[in-house]
């Protein structure tokens, strides 16, 4: 995240990543409360103050920011009270940052593991049309949002139109796609469906823990180490960005 390279040093970092093409974020909610009280009830914070926190972000860099909506539980009996509310949210989030000139990048449904797969992936798809639904509803430019969601392989179908993705609206500006519980591979192999099946909107991976946990774990905080943790991400950023058939990638802050 930006914020935390706001020194002389920090600075120096920020103005070489930049010079190298790479596009600075940051992670604009602050995590979810309980809506109700309920455990599974889960509303996403960070509006207060998030006018402020976007300045200041953008002079230290920042291009677009992200929101991590609580999807709540595919069953849940009060997922329909916590979509809403949450997509009312992450709606406000992104007006914000377009009245300020910086791109929002919503994430959607991207950690669900109550009920079945066809469940969630239903329940992805709702999650995905309500908010889209709520940016139209206060006038959010649709082109210049981008939507996370989680990569699903689906058998035997398009991924576009015969999966969660379908409920996404074909002016959206782009679709950053995680790998969620999955290992990179398998998000590899859904990602490279997806960009095969040429959707309306581009496509690029929301990168995070896939690739820096194999990174850690051959670093281990050894001195001797550091080639080999820096081979390792290089790793995982090569075999994401050839699943993305010539597509820029962007990593995102925040997972």
């Amino acid at each position: 995240a930006v914020g935390s390279a706001a020194g002389p040093r920090g600075r120096g970092l920020l103005d070489r990543v930049a010079a190298a093409g790479v596009l600075l974020g940051v992670r604009a909610d602050s995590g979810a409360e309980s809506l109700s009280g309920g455990r599974d009830e889960l509303v996403t914070t960070g509006l207060d103050g998030l006018s402020d926190r976007l300045r200041r972000f953008q002079a230290l860099g920042a291009s677009f920011a992200v929101w991590a909506m609580s999807s709540g539980s595919a069953i849940d009996y009060g997922a329909l009270r916590t979509l809403t509310v949450n997509c009312q949210a992450a709606a406000r989030f992104a007006y914000t940052c377009q009245t300020l000139g910086v791109v929002p990048v919503i994430r959607v449904g991207t950690r669900m593991r109550d009920g079945t797969p066809a469940q969630r992936s239903a329940a992805r798809a709702a999650a995905l049309l309500s908010v889209c639904g709520h940016l139209e509803d206060i006038e959010v430019d649709l082109p210049s949002v981008v939507l996370s969601t989680e990569a699903e392989c689906v058998h035997d179908a398009d991924p576009v139109t015969g999966g969660p993705l379908v409920a996404l609206p074909d002016r959206l500006g782009g679709v950053a796609l995680t790998a969620g519980d999955n290992a990179l591979s398998t998000a590899v192999a859904a990602v490279t469906a997806v960009c095969e099946a040429d959707p309306p909107w581009p496509v690029t991976f929301y990168l995070g823990r896939e690739v820096t946990r194999p990174a850690l774990l051959a670093w281990r905080g050894r001195t001797g180490s550091v080639r080999a943790g820096h081979q390792a991400l290089r790793d995982g950023l090569t075999t994401a960005c050839a699943a993305l058939g010539g597509q820029a990638l962007a990593a995102a802050p925040g997972s």
